[in-house]
């Protein structure tokens, strides 16, 4: 598994289809324990946890209200969460979760692609790294390993993907 193969759009995808698994559709809510991960910040959690494990260095980072004129669909002044990993990709699971839509991953090593970030997100000097809550990052570890490895999950989603 590579950076490149994880951070792709059609991993993403996947995956999040794949956090459907901890909803519970006849109570209409996520099973117990796991309410922190139907919200951007809760989604940016597990990134983080899938970025340490391929060793990775990565925040959340959040903004108190998108820009006027964002590109975002959660609409100008709402606040925002999302992951970023390595310095590199910014990676906004969420947006895929509950919007159905992207772009999921700016790749601020592409020429273009700061700029689009920016317009989403706002300028980066008002990004704001978050407070890590250790329990939610062990328990994002944990639903990685528990309920993406030994299904063969992995594999299965990085099936077919290019190597890059």
């Amino acid at each position: 598994m590579t950076a490149d193969q994880i951070l792709s759009t059609e991993f993403l995808t996947q995956l999040s289809g794949a956090i459907d698994r901890f909803y519970d559709g006849e109570q209409g809510s996520f099973n117990q324990g796991y309410e922190h991960f139907h919200s951007a910040a809760g989604q940016a959690t597990l990134v983080k946890a899938a970025a340490n494990e391929l060793g990775l260095k990565s925040i959340i980072v959040g903004t108190d209200a998108l820009p006027e004129g964002t590109l975002h669909p959660e609409g100008e002044g709402a606040g925002y969460d999302w992951a970023l990993v390595a310095g590199r990709w910014i990676v906004d699971l969420w947006r895929l979760s509950y919007h159905g839509d992207g772009p999921v991953v700016y790749d601020l090593s592409e020429p273009g692609q700061m700029e689009i970030a920016e317009r989403t997100f706002g300028p980066r000097g008002r990004w704001e790294e978050l407070a890590e809550d250790p329990q939610e990052i062990e328990l994002a570890t944990q639903i990685w390993h528990d309920f993406t490895v030994p299904y063969h999950a992995v594999d299965d989603l990085l099936g077919g993907l290019p190597e890059r």
